[in-house]
């Protein structure tokens, strides 16, 4: 029955089940908080794809695809109709957003834009998963008839790359992938076989393996749209990039961020381990030849977070180096906005239940219903605005819980987003 709610479910459309003992104060705290969210989305007209908090990204897919995933996710958990509304009316425009392109085998292939000038196939992925369980979701049948259009049209865009380059954004390239069944996953025989390329990055074609893109739309969004869909090629494909996934994971369970050209990845341990835990779950539950295999690498990853959650709960650091005082603690490159998503993990391999990592659910839910986590905003915030005197974020409590509620400032840059306090999590079926 319990369910940790928004922090242990899974984002894609599957749910592991919780063997923790959370308390019922504990419980009603995160329910409240679920909702809380659910109407801020809401609040800030995620359904046109639009934010309206002054995002320096306001039509992000990647990041309003996931809002949406928590629409749908408190509508299947609560039934709030209004919630499971704005989730569809986001899907409706989302699809509306997709370019047609012709794929390099002559069929009518389909991307976005994801927002920001970029046509990258690992945050289409994260958005396509809220597309998926819209149609699961979605009585009305034309409108199930044209997300079941766009997903298609993704699949092939993915699968058998192009003739052309998208030219809407501008991808400053013209090259596309090999002609045929191939697109941007790598085949057999070739470096990498399994896993996928990022589409267009740094003004260039990326067809190398790519961490993130391999879990979210590889695994994630191929799976869910094989399960609304029933697309066994797809079985293939995403069964092929959890397997790389697993063959990248070190000896000390980390899950190295992999990605050509290379980056600082200094601030990149739970990332990888956060957005492949979409895979691992998915891939798992879906697919149950692969949960043996699936657990008996991910021990060590498992063993590694028990080792190293931090003491008040979380995982990773909430403060970016070099991060002044006038700043928001809670930066959006720490890496403890990962760490929900980390407990979607550990719950999902708890289902043979170990104390140790019990302990370590437990923890992390009480760090999401303590006072420390509003303290923590209230002395920053009021750093930042003696020495910049500014007003910057209205809070209210929700369950002891601070929640965006309405921005002042000019500078897009201290909005507090949900999962810069470290609740980046967005289960969406609940079954």
């Amino acid at each position: 029955k319990l369910l940790l709610l928004l922090l242990v479910t899974l984002a894609c459309g599957t749910q592991a089940q919780n063997k923790a003992n959370i308390s019922p104060a504990t419980e009603k705290g995160l329910q409240s908080l679920l909702a809380g969210i659910a109407d801020w989305a809401i609040a800030q007209n995620v359904g046109s794809n639009n934010l309206l908090n002054g995002s320096t990204v306001p039509k992000s897919i990647f990041i309003n695809g996931n809002l949406a995933r928590v629409l749908l996710a408190s509508y299947k958990i609560a039934g709030n109709e209004s919630h499971l509304s704005e989730g569809l009316r986001w899907c409706d425009t989302f699809v509306s957003l997709q370019f047609n392109i012709t794929t390099s085998l002559g069929n009518a292939g389909g991307y976005w834009d994801t927002g920001y000038g970029d046509v990258f196939i690992a945050d289409t992925g994260t958005a396509v998963v809220a597309l998926a369980v819209c149609h699961s979701l979605q009585k009305d049948m034309e409108k199930k008839g044209r997300y079941a259009d766009a997903l298609r049209q993704y699949k092939l865009f993915v699968t058998e790359g192009c003739v052309h380059a998208p030219t809407n954004p501008d991808v400053h390239t013209d090259k596309c992938p090999p002609k045929g069944k191939r697109g941007w996953v790598i085949p057999k025989g070739e470096s990498g076989a399994g896993a996928l390329g990022d589409g267009y990055y740094m003004d260039d074609i990326n067809l190398t393996p790519y961490t993130i893109s391999t879990a979210t739309t590889g695994s994630c969004a191929f799976v869910e749209y094989d399960a609304v869909m029933a697309q066994p090629d797809l079985q293939e494909i995403a069964k092929n990039a959890v397997t790389w996934i697993l063959g990248t994971v070190k000896a000390d369970g980390t899950i190295p961020y992999i990605l050509t050209p290379t980056r600082d990845n200094s601030h990149t341990l739970y990332q990888p381990i956060s957005y492949s835990t979409e895979s691992f779950i998915d891939v798992g539950t879906r697919y149950k030849d692969m949960t043996g295999p699936l657990r008996d690498t991910l021990k060590r990853t498992v063993d590694f977070l028990v080792k190293n959650q931090s003491a008040d709960g979380t995982w990773g650091f909430w403060k970016s180096p070099g991060c002044t005082q006038a700043e928001v603690c809670f930066d959006p490159t720490g890496d403890a906005q990962r760490s929900p998503r980390v407990l979607s993990l550990l719950q999902w391999y708890n289902q043979v239940p170990d104390a140790n990592v019990t302990k370590a659910i437990e923890k992390y839910a009480d760090f999401l219903v303590s006072e420390t986590l509003c303290q923590s905003h209230k002395g920053n915030m009021k750093q930042a605005k003696q020495k910049k005197r500014r007003k910057f974020i209205i809070y209210k409590i929700v369950s002891r819980l601070f929640l965006p509620t309405k921005r002042l400032t000019e500078s897009p840059e201290h909005t507090l987003w949900p999962y810069q306090q470290g609740l980046w999590v967005w289960p969406l079926q609940i079954s």
